[in-house]
């Protein structure tokens, strides 16, 4: 097995959710974010705490789910070639590890065609897409879909170039509003302008439970 996938939650309460709508949750790793940590050794032997870890970024606390993909780029824990990336929030419908993947590939589980009737991709952050070039705008939008939510199977090798490039934006975006999104389209961009592939997979429910209270 290649790839391992780490279930990203915030307290003991997101963390139950997940393993209750997952009965084989044994197959997975879990990483804690924020700072809910005094019961996070009762979650599971494979929970690494973002805060504990060398190399973080939890005095960033609304990056959210980026704070775990920073982690896992900048901290020699993920021992496979391919990393799984996933809210508490998901219902596995088929097991990721019986995908056939791709190191020129990123897999998200939420296609949207663009352009996005719903003005849900970069139209939905003004503020980010005015750092961004207009060359890495137009290329993004010639893509035929762009994938939503923060719930991704990429190669490490993609994880680290993809964190070292969308930390040129930090601590600059955290005083826009509904940055703790912006790394949910940044990561479309990014792929698209680096000539990765984009593929959907119907492989989870996610039912975005936003705890976080900030929807877009």
């Amino acid at each position: 097995m290649n790839l391992t996938n780490y279930i990203i939650f915030h307290d003991h309460k997101s963390f139950d959710y997940f393993q209750e709508n997952n009965p084989n949750n044994d197959e997975f790793s879990y990483i804690l974010v924020g700072e809910n940590i005094e019961r996070y050794y009762s979650c599971s032997a494979r929970a690494f705490v973002a805060s504990l870890t060398n190399h973080n970024i939890e005095h960033y606390p609304s990056l959210l789910t980026f704070t775990a993909w920073y982690l896992l780029a900048k901290n020699d824990i993920c021992k496979t070639d391919y990393i799984g990336l996933f809210e508490y929030d998901v219902e596995f419908l088929s097991n990721p590890n019986d995908i056939e993947l791709s190191k020129d590939t990123i897999y998200g589980s939420m296609a949207r065609n663009l352009p996005d009737k719903n003005g849900l991709y970069l139209e939905s952050v003004p503020q980010f897409a005015k750092l961004l070039t207009s060359k890495e705008i137009e290329i993004a939008r010639k893509q035929p879909f762009w994938n939503a939510t923060s719930n991704f199977i990429v190669h490490k090798e993609f994880l680290i170039k993809f964190v070292d490039w969308y930390m040129q934006f930090i601590p600059e975006i955290l005083g826009l509003k509904k940055h703790s999104h912006f790394h949910e389209r940044a990561i479309n961009v990014f792929a698209a302008n680096n000539g990765y592939k984009n593929e959907y997979i119907q492989l989870i429910n996610h039912y975005q439970l936003c705890s976080h209270g900030d929807n877009i």
